[in-house]
């Protein structure tokens, strides 16, 4: 087969400033190989020289499959974690060991392809974009209806986008929250965050030194807060607490709107981490 540069429709040119290093390479490293993979693979290089087929993943990864259980069925949005998609992913410290690079991930690698390919759509084609994002939020309506479940969208499941400064977008959550009852809730590392009440958020935690000022400012709003434990500690932050006194598990389901303001949300550290001295999200102490 013919790799025809000009039929991909993404503008992959400057691909190595749009990424955050990993652990393991340079975004240029990261592009180069992203690069060749898309001249060298039929599947990848057909997939960029067309528009995705969907955006939102319903019931089909481990955490939010849980949440049926407790009467709820969700849309989550995994993109790639572009640099502005994650603004504040230097601060925080936690760009090279983002959840991006875990789970089923390391293992095909070409679920981050795909997820890219997700995030240039959003960025280069926003009509597009939302005219998707409506047709998969009316698909979620549908099954939601048929198993008499209620819905919900969590539209950062690997990045941290500020929907609402988005108008057309915001509009659509608007809509759809007030005319069908659609609960939409992301985690987020900004606890300035503005969504008047249309997104639940929950504040995503670091130990970095330079990001200890919005770890203060979540407090002070009374925000929900996530952290990752390791399993060997969870008894003893549970019994005296960690920022909140109330801790709560977050493992049990991710419907983080029902969980209470003003507490911690605990979340074991899974095997698939890197080394925990490497991971100043996670409490280990």
């Amino acid at each position: 087969m013919k790799f025809d540069k000009t039929k991909i429709i993404y503008n992959i040119d400057n691909l190595e400033n749009l990424l955050f290093d990993s652990k393991k390479e340079t975004s240029k490293e990261i592009a180069t190989r992203i690069k060749h993979k898309i001249f060298t693979d039929k599947k990848i290089y057909n997939a960029f020289c067309k528009f995705p087929n969907s955006l939102l993943s319903i019931e089909k990864d481990l955490k939010t499959s849980k949440n049926s259980k407790n009467g709820y069925i969700t849309g989550i949005q995994y993109l790639y974690n572009l640099k502005q998609f994650c603004t504040h992913a230097k601060i925080a410290n936690c760009f090279k060991t983002c959840i991006l690079h875990t789970g089923n991930a390391i293992i095909f690698e070409n679920i981050n392809i795909y997820r890219l390919i997700k995030a240039l759509f959003k960025i280069q084609y926003p009509k597009e974009y939302l005219k998707l994002l409506k047709k998969d939020t009316e698909k979620l309506l549908r099954i939601a209806n048929k198993k008499n479940l209620k819905p919900c969208i969590r539209l950062n499941g690997t990045s941290d986008i500020e929907f609402e400064k988005d108008s057309n977008i915001f509009n659509y959550i608007k809509y759809y929250t007030i005319q069908h009852n659609i609960k939409y809730y992301d985690y987020t590392k900004k606890p300035l965050r503005n969504t008047k009440g249309f997104i639940d958020l929950t504040f995503s935690y670091s130990n970095e030194s330079k990001y200890k000022k919005y770890v203060d400012i979540a407090l002070s709003k009374k925000m929900r807060i996530a952290i990752v434990i390791h399993e060997k500690v969870i008894d003893k932050y549970v019994k005296q607490g960690f920022l909140y006194s109330n801790m709560i598990s977050g493992d049990s389901n991710d419907l983080t709107f029902l969980k209470p303001e003003n507490s911690t949300l605990y979340l074991k550290a899974k095997g698939f981490l890197p080394s925990f001295k490497d991971n100043n999200f996670m409490l280990v102490e």
